[in-house]
């Protein structure tokens, strides 16, 4: 008597298909080192900062590592001016008419105005160029300042403008990590009490106009700019 279907005669099984191959032991092994050795690398640079130890920095020095981060580019550290920022510099101005009236204020960068963040960028840039370095300008700071005022003067087509460089001062990292509920706690980075002035300049029409002259070779000294209303402590500032 049949009890179910006929179960087939005569064929052989059918072979099972043999696993994938993967890589040899040998190849894996090789392969998680070389693995390794880049994360290490990855993490020693940022690590081999200024508030490390000077073993750290020796190792990152290596030219036994150095062959290898310089030319994929992984010596950078990716710090980002940490832990400690350095101060944040702005160009404040206001533009007046012969009357006194202000025609234009603004300040160099504005968050508000300057839009989108390339643009910001650039006007940031323009604020920081007030302290870079130039072997060409003993008095870089007036310098720059006084120009920066007759091109507003040009621009809105008034009578005077004042520009005013300031810094905001941040909390230093041994302050905060020594009391940090009375340095930190509360305070935002738009605190305005954080900044400090640097320097102030006037320019009028007439010292446009005599700066123009002197481009033509119609005037032999241009007009030298006013000295800052005030002497803030040099606490940050480059010199």
């Amino acid at each position: 008597m049949s009890t179910g279907g006929k179960k087939s005669e005569g064929q052989p099984p059918k072979a099972k298909s043999a696993p994938a191959q993967g890589p040899s032991r040998m190849v894996r092994i090789v392969a998680s080192i070389v693995l390794a050795f880049h994360v290490f690398v990855l993490f020693l640079y940022p690590l081999a900062n200024s508030r490390t130890s000077d073993t750290m920095l020796r190792i990152a020095n290596w030219g036994g590592l150095r062959w290898y981060a310089e030319p994929l580019y992984l010596h950078h550290g990716h710090g980002f001016f940490g832990p400690d920022p350095g101060p944040s510099f702005t160009v404040e101005y206001t533009v007046e008419d012969a009357d006194g009236k202000v025609i234009k204020e603004g300040s160099l960068p504005d968050l508000k105005e300057h839009w989108p963040r390339l643009l910001y960028h650039r006007y940031k840039m323009l604020a920081d160029q007030v302290e870079t370095p130039n072997p060409l300008i003993e008095e870089r700071r007036p310098f720059i300042l006084q120009r920066y005022a007759q091109q507003l003067v040009r621009q809105y087509d008034g009578e005077r403008a004042t520009v005013t460089e300031k810094f905001r001062e941040l909390v230093p990292r041994e302050q905060w990590l020594g009391n940090p509920d009375e340095n930190i706690k509360g305070r935002s980075l738009t605190d305005v009490t954080l900044d400090r002035e640097i320097m102030r300049i006037t320019q009028t029409r007439a010292d446009v106009d005599a700066a123009d002259a002197r481009l033509l070779g119609d005037a032999e000294e241009a007009p030298t700019p006013e000295r800052p209303l005030s002497q803030p402590e040099p606490i940050g500032i480059p010199q």
